[in-house]
């Protein structure tokens, strides 16, 4: 459950993100339940930054909820949107 009371989403996009980058030996945080716009995974490659990734299904055309909108716009850095591994591969490992 989010913070919010409602239940999180996640969808095979998610998972094999997660997952695929796990494989590649990212390190990866699932904060889909925090909810409140906060990005669904925290990774980490090595020694390089922490990136922030929001999650989307293919043909959702990256659609924002409103607090995940606010969320981007409050954050201090950058939170890139997603919606298939090689996108993910490329913000992250890259």
């Amino acid at each position: 459950m989010t913070v919010q009371g409602m239940p999180a989403r996640t969808d095979d996009t998610h998972t094999a993100i997660r997952d695929g980058l796990r494989q590649l030996g990212v390190r990866v945080h699932d904060t889909h339940e925090i909810g409140g716009g906060f990005p669904d995974l925290v990774c980490r490659h090595h020694e390089g930054p922490v990136v922030l990734l929001e999650v989307k299904t293919p043909g959702s055309r990256r659609r924002l909820t409103k607090a995940e909108a606010v969320f981007h716009r409050e954050w201090a850095g950058v939170v890139f949107v997603v919606c298939d591994l090689a996108e993910a591969v490329v913000v992250v490992c890259e």
